[in-house]
């Protein structure tokens, strides 16, 4: 039987943990989510203990087509979270 997408969340929040949803739409942001659906087209995330860096990625041209090609706004949020990431991740490291 295979594992449900969350599965590991979903332990974590029954043993307390806070839990956050990744909302789509106008702001594009992790949000707290006192009771999660677990859906498994959503996201879902450990609450960061220390305040997370928000920066907005500017896109180029490849990037709005992915935008278009991509009607699944799951891969979407997923590839704009891995642009934050790079974008962070070499900013700390200055």
């Amino acid at each position: 039987m295979k594992q449900h997408r969350h599965a590991e969340l979903i332990k974590a929040w029954a043993d307390g943990a806070d839990i956050q949803v990744f909302v789509y739409g106008h702001t594009y942001d992790w949000r707290d989510c006192k009771r999660p659906t677990w859906n498994e087209k959503h996201l879902f995330r450990l609450k960061p203990m220390e305040p997370v860096k928000h920066e907005w990625v500017g896109l180029d041209e490849h990037d709005f087509d992915v935008l278009f090609l991509n009607e699944d706004g799951i891969r979407f949020a997923k590839y704009i979270e891995a642009k934050l990431k790079e974008k962070n991740d070499r900013q700390d490291k200055r």
